[in-house]
């Protein structure tokens, strides 16, 4: 996992927020196995799902425009999905005010220095493989160093 914005200065997150953690992914089994993981990480929050990216921005929009819903307090953005893309859902989200302090976690097959350059240009906190190891998370949530990815050359 990369933190992408300052990685001198890591978030510490709440584990215990009562508001959501919004997983964006349409794969059944990374939204199944990131949940174990926050678990296990014993972060106590909900989640909540969308499995594509116009899903994506209509939970957003709904919860724009209804303050009493809880907005999520992190997501875990995947790139590679149906209709919008991630890199297309987090250059809306950071473009909405109310959400540009949102943290928001890439999750990708991919770590090719493009994506993560991208990711980090359109304003992603962190970049981390698809799969991430259980230290990574837990080191995440209690603000420790953690290891970055090792990028692979893109050659086009």
């Amino acid at each position: 996992m990369k933190a992408l914005s300052s990685p001198a200065i890591p978030f510490v997150f709440d584990i215990n927020n009562p508001s959501p953690v919004l997983l964006i992914d349409d794969d059944d089994d990374a939204i199944l196995l990131i949940q174990l993981l926050l678990k296990r990480a014993n972060v106590t929050s909900p989640f909540d799902i969308a499995t594509n990216g116009e899903q994506a921005v209509a939970y957003f929009q709904s919860r724009l425009q209804n303050p009493s819903e809880p907005r999520p307090f992190m997501v875990f953005l995947d790139l590679r999905l149906p209709g919008r893309n991630g890199f297309e859902v987090l250059k809306w989200i950071r473009s909405q005010p109310e959400l540009n302090d949102l943290p928001i976690i890439i999750m990708s097959s991919s770590n090719r220095l493009i994506d993560i350059d991208t990711a980090r240009r359109l304003g992603a906190d962190f970049f981390c493989e698809k799969y991430p190891a259980l230290d990574s998370l837990i080191a995440l949530f209690s603000g420790k160093p953690f290891p970055a990815p090792a990028p692979t050359l893109d050659f086009g």
